[in-house]
């Protein structure tokens, strides 16, 4: 008998070095959308979100110190064909305006290794 909650992940919170240069890359780059503002705690959070049914499936708080490094090892989302993964692939990898240090947004190794560059 499996007694483990019956539940699924809602959304995930990402603290940022640069509020405006992350919520910018979410919403052009990824295609999120804002759909909220609050000061929680005395933090201005941004709340984003692909699906119009979730209020937000990301909240990036601010605070995270810029010399330290991202304590995310991975973010997965899923596309719909292997043809759109390559392009998500070009659209990341020819980013003029990607955040530094956000090691959790350059996962596509594995596109490089099997020659989709």
């Amino acid at each position: 008998m499996n007694d483990l909650p019956k539940m699924a992940l809602a959304h995930f919170g990402i603290y940022v070095v640069d509020m405006a240069v992350m919520a910018d890359f979410y919403t052009r780059v990824l295609g999120f959308s804002i759909t909220d503002r609050a000061e929680i705690r005395g933090a201005n959070l941004v709340f984003l979100s692909r699906n119009p049914e979730e209020h937000h499936q990301i909240v990036l708080v601010p605070g995270r110190d810029a010399a330290s490094a991202s304590t995310i090892n991975q973010i997965a989302f899923r596309v719909v064909s292997l043809a759109e993964l390559r392009r998500v692939y070009i659209l990341l990898r020819d980013e003029p305006r990607r955040p530094p240090k956000v090691p959790h947004l350059w996962p596509l190794k594995l596109l490089h290794l099997a020659g989709v560059n």
